[in-house]
């Protein structure tokens, strides 16, 4: 018997049902398309970003992706000001507020040399923790 590697099982655990596949994809992109969005504004700056960050070039479609599902998130949301705590500070970290409005973002992520209030400014945020 011929035994199954770990990759191949896992890749059957997500795509052996294709319909259900299919319509959580629709359910995700009618999702991202529900809110109003500038979404040239978000391509302009992510496209910036990955110009000057190796990080953000290779996950820039998923980094516009995560500021528009914020922003639809947002949209949704009644309060004046909406919290987000940003867990793994990266290059998009700083385009939240730059596209959605009423945004208080706070950052959290490892410890490193540079101070806490520091890594705050840097990313655009109210307070960094690390954890």
């Amino acid at each position: 018997m011929e035994q199954v590697s770990p990759l191949i099982r896992f890749a059957e655990l997500l795509y052996r049902d294709e319909a259900a596949n299919a319509a959580r994809t629709e359910q995700a992109r009618q999702f991202l398309a529900s809110a109003p969005q500038p979404i040239e504004k978000i391509r302009n700056l992510v496209a910036e970003a990955a110009a000057a960050d190796k990080y953000a070039a290779f996950h820039a479609v998923r980094f516009v992706d995560q500021v528009r599902a914020l922003a639809a998130l947002r949209y949704r949301a009644p309060e004046r000001l909406y919290r987000v705590l940003d867990i793994g500070v990266a290059p998009i970290t700083p385009l939240y507020a730059k596209v959605i409005d009423g945004i208080v973002l706070e950052t959290a992520g490892l410890p490193w040399s540079t101070p806490a209030e520091a890594t705050a400014r840097k990313f655009g945020s109210a307070a960094h923790h690390y954890v």
